[in-house]
């Protein structure tokens, strides 16, 4: 749940989708997707090549979080890897990509 983080969120965008009813409770939507227009992805794991060499890469994802208007506590969320993109190669291939939720 980092997206919401206030240290994490130039790192996404967000957008507002309405209210509904999950399991009784009214909740609202917001959508969100990772960017790497302000800073690098949450979400990095290490990868080994061929020579056995770790590689870091990051994963940009985007999803859509059920929070409680009184509490704001996130209620549910669903998120979808988008693409990998690899720091070394210095591109970024989901830049300036509307979010898709």
């Amino acid at each position: 749940m980092l997206y919401f983080h206030p240290e994490f969120q130039p790192a996404s965008r967000f957008r507002y989708f309405g209210r509904q009813t999950w399991k009784g409770q009214e909740t609202q939507i917001v959508g969100f997707a990772e960017t790497m227009e302000n800073s690098p992805p949450v979400t990095e794991f290490q990868q080994p090549d061929v020579l056995h060499q770790n590689q870091t890469i990051g994963i940009l994802v985007q999803g859509l979080a059920w929070i409680d208007p009184t509490s704001f506590e996130i209620m549910r969320i669903r998120k979808v890897r988008v693409r990998g993109y690899t720091p070394l190669s210095g591109t970024c291939p989901i830049c300036n990509v509307p979010p898709t939720v």
